[in-house]
């Protein structure tokens, strides 16, 4: 879903870095890398104390991140 939202976007983030739109491509690989670590680091927390813990615990800090 991520995406879906990033690349419809893509020409409006580059008029806003003052860039062409192919400049702008870094910012969707970024997003991608972070939540390719974001897995790495919350996978095996999950399968340590189980995946309801992990779930609750996800919800907040995506919502905090996501205001930064």
């Amino acid at each position: 879903m991520i995406i879906n939202a990033y690349v419809p976007g893509l020409p409006h983030l580059a008029d806003a870095l003052g860039r062409p739109p192919p400049a702008a491509q870094p910012v969707v690989m970024t997003c991608l890398v972070g939540l390719a670590v974001g897995q790495l680091a919350a996978g095996p927390m999950s399968g340590a104390s189980g995946s309801a813990d992990g779930r609750a615990g996800s919800a907040p800090t995506m919502t905090t991140t996501a205001k930064v």
